[in-house]
């Protein structure tokens, strides 16, 4: 597989997605000499040299899919590579969240369904209704990530088939409505880190 090549403050760099490796072209000595590093550890360097983590952690938790994505597309350009550190088999099962925070912490990420988790005590509050619609929708954040966390993902299996809209926003006017029970719901996925 052919490198993919990047110039990240200056720099020519390649990235090999095989060996989860980057290489670096640097000149040392007046000789041109290719430095290779892992991506996981080359991407933390350059999240540690940021000041906006919390900021960046903030809109992986609260912003819509359009703004996330523009986010990860800012982080590879400063040479943080979530993309290809959400292939490693370490990050494999977690969110774009996760990924980032164990790069700046060193901690062991935590996978979709260990966040999912998390969210129990609040599943615990709500209606019988309203707690297996977002059980539901849990189940769905596990397998592809915080992007199911929409209200657009209502109108798809396996909430179509029991639920319609209508039903759903009655269920959940109780608690604000559609998007004021999701944004709960993420903050009780994320609340160790708000």
């Amino acid at each position: 597989e052919p490198p993919i090549k990047h110039t990240i403050d200056g720099e020519e760099i390649e990235i090999y997605t095989q060996s989860k490796s980057v290489a670096i072209l640097r000149n040392v000595n007046g000789v041109l000499t290719y430095i290779t590093q892992s991506i996981e550890s080359y991407s933390g360097e350059k999240l540690k040299n940021t000041k906006a983590f919390e900021s960046y952690l903030d809109t992986l938790r609260t912003g819509d899919k359009a703004t996330r994505e523009e986010l990860l597309a800012m982080l590879e350009q400063k040479g943080i590579f979530i993309q290809e550190l959400g292939q490693m088999d370490k990050f494999k099962n977690c969110d774009e969240f996760d990924i980032l925070l164990s790069l700046a912490k060193g901690s062991p990420a935590l996978s979709r369904t260990q966040r999912a988790k998390k969210a129990n005590k609040f599943l615990e509050s709500l209606q019988p209704k309203a707690r297996e619609l977002l059980e539901l929708l849990l189940e769905k954040y596990a397998q592809g990530g915080i992007n199911e966390l929409d209200s657009s993902v209502f109108v798809n299996e396996p909430f179509a088939s029991k639920y319609n809209l209508t039903t759903i926003a009655q269920i959940f006017k109780e608690y604000g409505g559609v998007n004021a029970i999701l944004q709960n719901l993420k903050n009780a996925l994320y609340k160790e880190v708000s």
